[in-house]
């Protein structure tokens, strides 16, 4: 995925390793430079190495851009369309995994997890949960879906301390009342965004399933990853990233908003009836 994703700068950075290369073996009157035996044949392994490399490339992305062309004629032939979206060799199944692991990563560093910087809650909610939604949003649903990332970050100024214990905390709710609570914050955590992409004829199912996981995965933690640790012993300027419970709870439930929200975006939405633009359906 990287790979499709960074093709245009290996690209440049073969074109200018070549500029280089040339530029090495020629003096400045144009005529050939001397290049001991030795320095020549590790240049010419170089270039031998880096065509291999973007020949692999370039056939990984085209391969890739076949099958995005043959999802999209898919939804076509069943009536509906997609945006055009950025980094064309990306497949659909591509997009929702690259989302999945983004969005729980970045969801669990908007928690205080794997990196301290910027300091303060605000400025965490900012680079690791507003940027990373409209960002996933754009790649599977170009503006609308940037809009809706921005949507799913508007709601998460709403804490969720009194449930993510799962009835650990004595005196407080139990276990299946603090599930009950998870699961609704979730469902509220996209209850803008959802209603959005609904009027703009997307399916909204899949958001906001991934919302309402935010309870099960939680009780899934305390079940199932306590005492399962990833970086615990991470040091400045990293920190732990999953640590504990709270911490697999904020991870596993991004990924799963993000992983909703993708596939309600590549699922696309009604083409719409000759003459009429796309932006004014639903509306």
């Amino acid at each position: 995925i990287l790979g499709k994703i960074r093709l245009p700068e290996m690209e440049r950075a073969a074109a200018g390793f070549a500029r280089a290369a040339a530029a090495a073996e020629a003096v400045p009157d144009g005529r050939a430079c001397t290049i001991p035996p030795a320095a020549r044949a590790r240049l010419d392994a170089l270039r031998r190495r880096i065509a291999a490399l973007l020949a692999e490339r370039r056939r990984i992305d085209a391969a890739g851009r076949a099958q995005a062309a043959a999802e999209a004629a898919a939804l076509r032939a069943a009536g509906r369309e997609r945006a055009v979206l950025p980094y064309p060799g990306l497949t659909a199944p591509e997009r929702a995994e690259l989302s999945m692991l983004l969005g729980g990563i970045y969801w669990r560093m908007r928690g205080g997890g794997l990196v301290a910087a910027p300091d303060g809650t605000q400025a965490t909610r900012y680079h690791y949960n507003a940027l990373p939604m409209a960002a996933i949003g754009a790649l599977n649903g170009g503006a609308e879906g940037y809009a809706a990332g921005l949507a799913i970050f508007s709601r998460i100024f709403e804490g969720w301390g009194i449930w993510m214990d799962m009835g650990r905390t004595p005196g407080g709710d139990g276990p299946l009342a603090d599930l009950a609570g998870m699961t609704a914050r979730g469902d509220r955590q996209v209850g803008i965004a959802a209603p959005m992409l609904a009027a703009g004829g997307y399916d909204s199912t899949w958001l906001t399933a991934g919302g309402l996981h935010l309870g099960p995965v939680y009780y899934f933690a305390w079940e199932r990853l306590d005492g399962v640790t990833v970086g615990a012993d991470l040091a400045p300027p990293l920190q732990p990233f999953l640590e504990g419970p709270t911490a697999w709870g904020e991870a596993l439930g991004g990924a799963a908003i993000a992983y909703g929200f993708a596939r309600s975006l590549l699922a696309g939405r009604p083409i719409p009836a000759r003459g009429a633009p796309l932006e004014s359906i639903g509306r």
